[in-house]
């Protein structure tokens, strides 16, 4: 794996983690609510 991060995977690591944390909202709103 290379050390440097292009732009666009630096992006697409930002996309994938707010999706998990959207995923993970979506699925304990429920309980607390």
């Amino acid at each position: 794996m290379a050390a440097v991060t292009t732009s666009t995977e630096r992006s697409f690591n930002k996309l994938a983690i707010v999706g998990v944390l959207i995923v993970t909202i979506i699925f304990l709103a429920p309980i607390y609510w």
